[in-house]
């Protein structure tokens, strides 16, 4: 056989090299043109110091517009002649537009003593806004994505006049208020046998010598029995979450993101969980960027996988007859994908670098811990459920878009987490901030665990049982 010379082999090998890029390339193009043309769906058929949140206006600041309705709230000891009557006014809010709430303390004379009962304080020291107001602010911000100035338009509209200076105020206020069940909240969820991990970014303003830029952090996003916690740090890098799960142990589902992967192989206790819809979603991409008869065959397997987990999920199976399900008929579906994988990566004309070649490897590189689900009732088959908890934020995201300071992100990593959890409790979030910002001033320390969403939402159904109860003779 004749061989090429020198030259002409070198030139050979390049045109070969090139044409491999061209594939890649035009593999890219057509994923490129499917996620900005085509449907998005993988269904197939069949900066502010902390000392700065007691910088509030001064009481002589009147918040509440003169035109408001009133709604009373009398305080009265009930005893003795009413001589004075005490008016406190605070901007309130509820489903009916914006009123003032007057608390009307009555002042009794009796045997000569003028008797009056004490002026509930408060939430926020210096400040005329009532709970109801400032969970108004809250709700609106983080459930409504409505940010600050867009509420400051609100108000004016309603002829109140408060700048959104004090809104961030009040936010930053409410967040160091319910921090301690914040980490109360860490340290419950931390301390359980599952975890849902994923990070999400945000822009956060930072000052440097004197000039405002924005810089990207991030939200590493947690999910657990106890609920769910966003954490604030200002990269993605392991340094910044090896603290929070260093001493856990138990199982993490998650992405392929390698701090996770190094996290697992540091400390044996943390068992890594892979997560089937982020392998679905490469086989997806390979389809879209023009390999669609191995993508089909691939995502036919994964499709017989979410088969058995819906039949699972639509006849509200208990866990014996789940790990049953999973046992009888997914380990057998694992068992035909891994024998097909192993096929196709020993094909020759298979290029590791195209799209499916790295949904190949991705799925056979974490084939172990994509397949540990099948061993325990409580894990899932994916992470999604952490990834409907991060959507809210990247909705926010759209309309306020960036958080203005550090303090401020902190503030809203703290307030995403008590909402986010009060949607996993089955719990609604005004309801549980309103009750809660009235009793965590009298409310012990030693207690503060009581206040996580799902553990008041038990604490309430306990209170409501037991002033149902006859009173003992």
């Amino acid at each position: 056989m004749q061989t090429l010379p020198a030259d002409l082999a070198l030139s050979h090998a390049e045109i070969q090299r090139l044409w491999r890029q061209v594939e890649y390339l035009e593999e890219e193009l057509r994923l490129t043109r499917a996620k900005y043309f085509g449907r998005s769906s993988e269904k197939r058929p069949l900066d502010s110091p902390p000392n700065q949140i007691l910088l509030f206006p001064p009481p002589e600041q009147k918040e509440a517009a003169e035109h408001l309705r009133r709604e009373d709230t009398i305080i009265d000891k009930g005893e003795g002649e009413i001589v004075l009557e005490k008016i406190t006014e605070r901007l309130a809010a509820n489903d009916t537009p914006f009123f003032v709430k007057r608390i009307i303390r009555r002042i009794r004379k009796k045997d000569g003593v003028l008797l009056t009962l004490p002026l509930p304080p408060p939430v926020i020291e210096g400040t005329t806004a009532d709970i109801s107001f400032l969970v108004y602010v809250l709700i609106a911000k983080y459930v409504w994505h409505l940010p600050l100035y867009r509420q400051e338009q609100i108000l004016k509209s309603q002829g109140i006049q408060l700048s959104r200076d004090t809104m961030i105020r009040y936010v930053i206020a409410i967040a160091s208020l319910l921090k301690p069940i914040y980490v109360a909240l860490g340290v419950e969820l931390f301390a359980g046998e599952h975890l849902y991990g994923d990070e999400t970014p945000v822009q956060v303003g930072k000052t440097k010598a004197a000039k405002k830029s924005y810089e990207t952090a991030w939200f590493w996003t947690f999910v657990g029995s106890a609920g769910c916690i966003f954490h604030y740090s200002s990269s993605r890098a392991y340094k910044e979450v090896e603290p929070l799960l260093k001493t856990y142990s138990g199982y993490l589902q998650c992405d392929g993101y390698q701090v996770y992967e190094k996290l697992a192989a540091t400390y044996p206790e943390i068992t890594l969980v892979s997560c089937w819809s982020h392998a679905r979603r490469k086989f997806v991409d390979a389809e879209q960027g023009g390999n669609v008869a191995d993508s089909k065959e691939a995502l036919r397997y994964i499709r017989a996988l979410y088969r058995v987990e819906r039949r699972i999920r639509e006849q509200g199976l208990k866990p014996p007859e789940i790990l049953y399900l999973r046992q009888r008929f997914s380990k057998g579906i694992l068992a035909l994908f891994d024998r097909w994988l192993r096929r196709r990566a020993q094909d020759p004309t298979l290029l590791p670098k195209s799209l499916f070649g790295k949904a190949l490897n991705y799925t056979r590189e974490r084939w172990k811990s994509l397949s540990r689900y099948i061993e325990d009732p409580a894990l899932a088959i994916d992470s999604n459920i952490i990834e409907r908890e991060i959507r809210p934020v990247a909705l926010g995201k759209k309309n306020w878009l960036f958080c203005a300071s550090e303090t401020g992100a902190e503030a809203s990593a703290i307030s995403y987490s008590l909402i986010a959890s009060c949607r996993l409790a089955g719990v609604d979030p005004a309801t549980y901030f309103t009750d809660v910002l009235d009793r965590i001033s009298t409310h012990p320390a030693s207690k503060v665990a009581e206040l996580i969403p799902l553990n008041w939402k038990h604490l309430i159904l306990s209170e409501t049982v037991s002033a149902a109860l006859p009173a003992k003779v």
